[in-house]
């Protein structure tokens, strides 16, 4: 496997010049220019936020607020339907200390920063970063409707970002032990890696590595519910905006089998809890394979962006008419 936890073949590209987004006195106009788009799309938008998971984050958080740490993981437990206790390590913490619009605006700041670390990891510039992540419909879902999932997405960019082995190995488990759910892009990459011959997993490992993710879902009864919940409520299956992901990979990657295989997993997942919960995960590993590729997909890139910046900028208008923005088509 290669240096990153969160792993795409890198022997097969040749890549940029790279730093590990160190910040130096060049960098801290775009840092200030960052932080003001960040901070200033909060706060427009977070008092729009009315109905949905906002509502129901809004009143766990406030019911953290004086409950000692056992009691307030039952009341984590019971306000969202979640169980990973990293997350609720940060929002109870959080709670005693800041207002709930304080740790939006804190948590997406973050997130923007991590993604700005990745974009500078692989050479792209603060232009690019302006152009193509603010009004990015999957960052504005995370940012505004997805709490635990942003909190897992920040650790998981990190470890893209971080040079030493351990500390790209704890981010990785605080990403997972923050959002069950990017279990799946976990697995995704190591069948990836597996198949290009970049890991070669023992299958003592692979049956280790099952084992665990068995247990852990069998003994948390919170975890099943929500497991069963998405199988339950995942609707009707478009595969449009999956399959465009595919068909970009696959010419990318001249049809490399492992990412092929990758994608066949991520298909398989897709059919069970259905694509709104998976949608992401295949983006974040399309976008970090575009700035791996050999083929150079500029016009692909732009296209892209475009694409997502007219869907966020509808789920901007959505969330000021209505309180939500995943009315958008």
């Amino acid at each position: 496997m290669s240096n990153n936890t969160l792993a795409i073949d890198e022997s097969t590209a040749p890549l940029p010049p790279r730093s590990h987004a160190r910040i130096s006195l060049s960098t801290i106009p775009s840092v200030i220019i960052i932080a003001l788009v960040s901070l200033v799309q909060s706060y427009l938008l977070r008092d729009h936020v009315q109905v949905g998971d906002g509502i129901a984050y809004n009143a766990m958080y406030d019911a953290l607020k004086g409950l000692n740490f056992l009691d307030g993981y039952e009341a984590f437990q019971d306000g969202i339907g979640a169980s990973e206790f990293f997350s609720y390590v940060i929002f109870y913490l959080a709670a005693q200390l800041l207002s709930y619009d304080a740790f939006i605006y804190l948590t997406n700041l973050g997130l923007t920063f991590a993604i700005y670390a990745v974009y500078r990891h692989y050479g792209k510039n603060v232009v690019w970063f302006l152009v193509s992540v603010p009004l990015n419909f999957y960052f504005l879902a995370v940012c505004f409707g997805a709490q635990r999932l942003k909190l897992g997405l920040m650790f998981l960019m990190m470890t893209v970002c971080l040079s030493r082995s351990s500390c790209r190995k704890l981010s990785a488990a605080l990403a997972l032990f923050s959002h069950f759910q990017l279990i799946i892009i976990f697995v995704a990459e190591r069948i990836r890696s597996f198949f290009t011959g970049a890991a070669k997993l023992p299958v003592i490992e692979l049956l280790a590595v099952a084992a665990v993710c068995v247990s852990i879902f069998f003994t948390v009864p919170v975890l099943q519910l929500k497991v069963l919940s998405y199988v339950l409520e995942r609707g009707d299956i478009n595969l449009v905006t999956f399959g465009a992901s595919f068909l970009i990979v696959a010419y990318i990657s001249r049809f490399d089998f492992g990412m092929i295989a990758e994608f066949m997993f991520f298909l398989a997942v897709i059919l069970v809890i259905g694509e709104s919960r998976v949608n992401i995960l295949v983006f974040c590993v399309m976008w970090r394979l575009i700035f791996l590729a050999r083929r150079r997909p500029a016009l692909v890139s732009y296209l892209i962006s475009l694409y997502l910046s007219v869907k966020g900028v509808g789920f901007i208008v959505d969330i000021l008419n209505g309180g939500t923005g995943f009315g958008v088509p």
